[in-house]
């Protein structure tokens, strides 16, 4: 499988997350459980998690009876953040996106990145995205 969708605009080398999936996965519909904004680095890294395992999962995974999974991506050189009525809450659309409405990034690598819910919203672009963490672990099962 090659890379497509958003996956295409991920820096590094996310062959790890690629051999995890028979189809790639959209962020919308993942839940996002870890914002953090570095305004010293210029960095956001978002994570990621899904109340199950990839459709390929690790061996030593299933073995271990670990039954979620997370990722992080790494977004370098931030500008234009706005952040508003920021709750913490489910995000209904994840938009990853390679151009700004009505414009182009000045450079090819540039990502811009939407995140929306009710009353909320987090957009901003940066220079590069990188995944930074893949984990499966064991999601508690009681209510």
């Amino acid at each position: 499988m090659g890379k497509s969708g958003w996956m295409s605009r991920v820096g590094g080398d996310p062959e790890d997350l690629l051999d995890l999936f028979d189809e790639f996965p959209e962020l919308t519909g993942q839940a996002l459980f870890s914002v953090h904004i570095d305004e010293r680095d210029c960095r956001i890294d978002l994570g990621f998690e899904n109340a199950g395992l990839p459709s390929r999962p690790r061996r030593a995974w299933v073995e271990q009876g670990l039954n979620a999974f997370e990722m992080h991506l790494t977004f370098f050189g931030i500008r234009d953040l706005v952040l508003e009525g920021w709750t913490g809450t489910p995000k209904h659309t994840v938009h990853f996106g390679w151009m700004e409405e009505g414009r182009t990034p000045a450079r090819d690598s540039e990502v811009r990145m939407e995140i929306r819910g009710t009353g909320e919203l987090i957009c901003f672009t940066a220079q590069s995205v990188k995944l930074t963490d893949v984990r499966a672990y064991r999601a508690s099962q009681a209510i």
